[in-house]
């Protein structure tokens, strides 16, 4: 489909193609009848008689098949006109006939790296015991923390209770003293009493 663009004049690589259909079936997917769409009928017309699943599945499919016949070689894009009819009958050849170039494109590649790294669960199992362990380095030190401020405050406490324990002694002997200071001014006053009756007595 690429191809047939281009020799209309339309630059597109076959994934442009593909998201372009995609586009278009998804918005016929959305559309009812009767639709505003303007190309709603000539998609219709084009893939009415098929799921629109089914038809984006059948393009994909027709466009690896295009893709395999149209680039074999380095060398079958500059081949000659004489050489197109020999690739006619790769375009009408079933899909079934025509699995067998990827295996030999893919295999090789893609098994090698993971052939060459036996060893690689190892290095997550010590990446995976790397957070435990500090983990568990975190809850002790936060234990240590919190020990250290318990006995922190446990001392404080002590202190405090200790200081007000002395605070009410220096009460309890300033109250003592106030009680003291308190009869003898009762006693003076009681003397002065009898010293101005008997001043009284005498002058009478």
């Amino acid at each position: 489909m690429a191809n047939d663009l281009a020799k209309l004049g339309y630059n597109y690589s076959g994934r442009d193609v593909q998201v372009k259909l995609a586009n278009f079936t998804q918005r016929y997917r959305k559309e009812t009848i009767p639709s505003p769409w303007p190309f709603y009928e000539r998609v219709h017309h084009i893939i009415g008689d098929f799921k629109p699943n089914t038809f984006f599945k059948l393009t994909l499919d027709s466009m690896d098949e295009t893709a395999i016949s149209s680039n074999p070689t380095p060398h079958a894009t500059k081949s000659s006109p004489l050489s197109s009819p020999l690739l006619t009958p790769l375009h009408s050849t079933p899909s079934s006939q025509q699995g067998s170039p990827p295996p030999p494109s893919v295999s090789p590649r893609a098994v090698s790296p993971r052939a060459l790294s036996p060893t690689s669960p190892t290095p997550n199992r010590s990446t995976a015991s790397l957070p435990k362990k500090k983990k568990k380095n975190c809850m002790s030190n936060f234990q240590v923390k919190i020990l250290q401020k318990f006995e922190m405050l446990s001392s404080e406490i002590t202190r405090h209770l200790k200081n007000s324990s002395d605070y009410d002694k220096e009460i309890l002997k300033i109250e003592q003293q106030k009680a003291d200071s308190l009869k003898q001014i009762a006693t003076v006053n009681e003397e002065l009493k009898n010293i101005i009756s008997v001043f009284l007595k005498n002058d009478s």
